[in-house]
């Protein structure tokens, strides 16, 4: 999860408990099964998304907690203060952050995340049945999953992007689909 929507008027509050949550996660080994985060692919990307963090604080973004560098990890790091256009929101960073970005309606919610060329999954929290459903139809994204985080799967569902993210869709007969030429072959058996 990349960036999380929040009301304007529960902003801080969520940021808190988010933090504080953020801040019990454990980076180490990955065969170690206490290990929440571990190392990222390679130094260079390491680099990379400190260049984009220092370059998003120019911009006026906040780190709220995280932010840590060794050569291979970064702890997991939340960013406040964001705008759309800092590559850290509007790019896929492959790191362990997560930006936190205030709205007014859902109207805003649903244009942020929509302005966005990224669409693999979104999540919507909300006990109001018509804006998850209006949330469901007018988010441009590959799944919508309501009241849950959107990284839920199950193999048998289609899973994949629209826009920018993805390359056609996942799960099993959608992946066999993928990776098979049909072909139709006619023969007349007398002449």
């Amino acid at each position: 999860m990349q960036r999380i929507y929040v009301h304007a008027s529960i902003i801080d509050e969520f940021t808190t408990a988010f933090v504080k949550e953020t801040e019990k996660l454990i980076v180490g080994d990955p065969l170690n099964k206490n290990t929440d985060v571990s190392a990222m692919i390679n130094p260079g990307e390491v680099q990379r998304i400190r260049e984009w963090i220092e370059e998003a604080k120019a911009q006026g973004a906040i780190i709220a907690t995280g932010g840590t560098f060794t050569e291979r990890t970064l702890t997991p790091t939340v960013m406040t203060h964001v705008t759309a256009d800092m590559k850290i929101v509007c790019q896929e960073t492959f790191a362990p952050i997560v930006s936190i970005v205030s709205y007014e309606t859902l109207d805003d919610a649903i244009r942020l995340v929509n302005e966005s060329e990224l669409g693999l999954n979104a999540g919507i929290y909300t006990n109001v049945l018509p804006d998850a459903l209006r949330a469901a139809d007018e988010l441009q994204a590959g799944a919508i999953i309501i009241n849950d985080i959107p990284t839920f799967r199950v193999d048998n569902m289609p899973y994949g992007g629209v826009k920018m993210s993805g390359y056609g869709r996942e799960g099993i007969k959608w992946a066999i689909e993928e990776m098979t030429d049909m072909k139709f072959i006619a023969m007349k058996k007398s002449f």
